[in-house]
């Protein structure tokens, strides 16, 4: 059997997107039994209005009753990426907020970021990663701990510290891009027998096909970007000259993660440079 890779978000969407595999993994990682079916799974979903000025698209969106589930692909390292996974994690919490007199969510939020690339930088540079948010005392007293949860998953770094069960998603993951060939998988659990099936390359069908092919030809093109820009030895010394480097990139139609990779400018920045050039 060859799997296709789930560093590619047309196949960690069909992977994710089935309620039983969804169910299966958050209760690995979490010890909580989601109550899913497939209507109450979305891909890129949006809030409408936005949330905060970033119009942002959850990879894949889920909710039962009491919990929202938030569970993202990333396979390119930006200096950006904990403010956004924040951003994310917030926006979801923020929208279950109504009115002033309803601060509270009807729902714990769980924002879980699986990250694919390798990075000498903690906390990416870590298999499983948790936050937790609460106030601590000068005397060391700590309370007011927020149930939601934001989660850092790398399969690149899987140890001994990694709880067996969740440690099998991982080393699916690792095996379907390093291994895919012959990927050593604990088929012992049926959920993985079910998980290797829907990801084996003989499952893909054709229109899913082309859109791997299409994201990989992409990540291609954007990695050969950001190698001419480093080449070309881009001056930022100041903050006229990177905005002015960011006005001839997004007169390219450069991809905004790269010109803020560049740049350092931040997505509201560039926005604003986005503005004003469709003014002018």
């Amino acid at each position: 059997m060859q799997l296709a890779p789930l560093d590619n978000s047309v196949v960690f969407k069909k992977l994710f997107r089935d309620p039983e595999i969804l169910m299966a993994f958050f209760k690995d990682l979490t010890g909580i039994q989601l109550h899913l079916k497939a209507e109450n799974i979305e891909l890129e979903k949006k809030f409408d209005p936005p949330i905060g000025l970033i119009d942002i698209a959850f990879d894949i969106f889920a909710e039962d009753p009491q919990r929202r589930v938030v569970v993202e692909i990333q396979r390119v390292y930006y200096t950006y990426l904990l403010d956004r996974f924040t951003h994310y994690h917030y926006a979801a919490i923020m929208e279950l907020q109504r009115n002033y007199q309803r601060y509270t969510p009807e729902r714990t939020v769980y924002t879980i970021a699986w990250l694919t690339m390798k990075s000498e930088e903690a906390p990416f540079n870590q298999g499983l990663s948790v936050s937790h948010h609460y106030f601590k005392s000068t005397s060391g007293v700590t309370g007011g701990e927020s149930p939601h949860r934001m989660y850092l998953i790398n399969p690149n770094y899987i140890d001994q510290t990694i709880p067996p069960a969740i440690g099998d998603w991982l080393k699916l993951a690792y095996e379907s891009i390093e291994n895919p060939t012959h990927p050593t998988v604990n088929l012992q659990r049926p959920i993985f027998v079910k998980a290797t099936n829907l990801i084996a390359s003989d499952t893909i069908t054709a229109t899913e096909r082309a859109a791997i092919i299409d994201e990989r030809e992409w990540q291609e093109k954007l990695q050969q970007k950001r190698s001419e820009g480093i080449e070309q030895g881009i001056e930022l010394g100041d903050e006229r000259g990177r905005k002015a480097v960011a006005r001839s990139m997004l007169a390219k139609n450069m991809p905004s993660e790269l010109i803020s990779e560049l740049t350092r400018l931040n997505e509201a920045e560039i926005m604003a440079l986005q503005a004003q050039s469709n003014s002018a």
